[in-house]
């Protein structure tokens, strides 16, 4: 991950990467950040970490400065409890955790600040061999998350063939905890387009941020577009001018997919067939709910 942050920052090194209610942050502060993160992660030794900061900005220079130190990243829900935490951090065996939270500060949780910052550790140049990373479930099959180790190289894979194009503006409508949010994640930074984050993920303050920071591209579950529609029907407000409205995460009602294209006629609709065990699977654009019969006839 650190290798696309510092292809985005050479090339857009001044174009904004994140937008959130915390601010808005470079391609290179996001860098500086990230090369900070790594060298005072190695210096302290640790070798794996969990993840839970407010700042949308702050969790992606943790994760890319991580992935350089080769260290396992693991980032935690937003919506986690000081309970929560607790339980996660005995099941997966975290030691440390950087936070922005006082409270979990409070209780030794590393402040983010502090990784974030030039303390004078060494820089680290070369990029590790291999870089793992812990990336959570849903939790819906087992009642309570579990959590899939991948590596970098495997989940980038697909990032090869995403062209530069920084006048996308993309909405962050999963946690960056979930497997959907990391997808969406890789494919802004090797486009070096903008990620937009809400003031949180339910479809108000989607359509918000949408509105605010002229969102062309957003992906978000079945049940995120049933309801952001409902409230464009509801507040009468301008519809946002998407170029691309992509679906996953759940079974998709044949009834959505045309009140999308009714809404968004200049959007292209894609369905996304992924898990967080083993990655991104199937893409569909045929605007039919579900899968094309024509993918049992052959050998892909």
């Amino acid at each position: 991950m650190i290798e696309l942050l510092r292809r985005a920052a050479e090339q857009s090194v001044d174009l904004d990467a994140v937008v959130s209610t915390h601010g808005t942050s470079t391609f290179g502060r996001l860098l500086e950040q990230a090369e900070c993160a790594a060298a005072n992660l190695a210096a302290r030794g640790i070798t794996r970490i969990a993840i839970l900061d407010d700042d949308p900005a702050h969790v992606i220079a943790l994760y890319a400065g991580s992935s350089l130190a080769g260290v396992e990243a693991c980032i935690y829900p937003l919506a986690a409890t000081e309970e929560a935490v607790a339980e996660y951090r005995e099941r997966f065996d975290h030691e440390h955790l950087a936070s922005s939270r006082p409270n979990l500060i409070a209780l030794g949780a590393i402040d983010s600040d502090e990784l974030l910052v030039d303390t004078g550790a060494p820089r680290i140049a070369e990029v590790p061999a291999a870089a793992p990373l812990l990336v959570m479930t849903t939790g819906t099959t087992s009642g309570r998350p579990r959590a899939v180790r991948h590596d970098w190289d495997r989940i980038l894979l697909a990032s090869q063939s995403i062209e530069r194009t920084p006048e996308q503006r993309w909405l962050l409508a999963y946690g960056l905890n979930q497997f959907g949010g990391l997808q969406i994640l890789i494919h802004v930074l090797a486009a070096q387009a903008a990620l937009i984050v809400g003031a949180s993920y339910q479809p108000r303050d989607g359509l918000a941020a949408m509105r605010a920071h002229g969102v062309t591209h957003a992906s978000g579950t079945p049940t995120f577009w049933r309801f952001l529609l409902a409230e464009l029907r509801g507040d009468g407000g301008p519809v946002p001018q998407l170029k691309q409205v992509t679906l996953s995460g759940e079974a998709i009602p044949e009834t959505l997919l045309p009140q999308i294209r009714e809404t968004f006629p200049a959007a292209r609709i894609s369905q996304i067939y992924a898990a967080t065990e083993f990655g991104g699977a199937i893409t569909v654009r045929d605007g039919v709910a579900g899968l094309p019969t024509s993918f049992l006839e052959t050998d892909a």
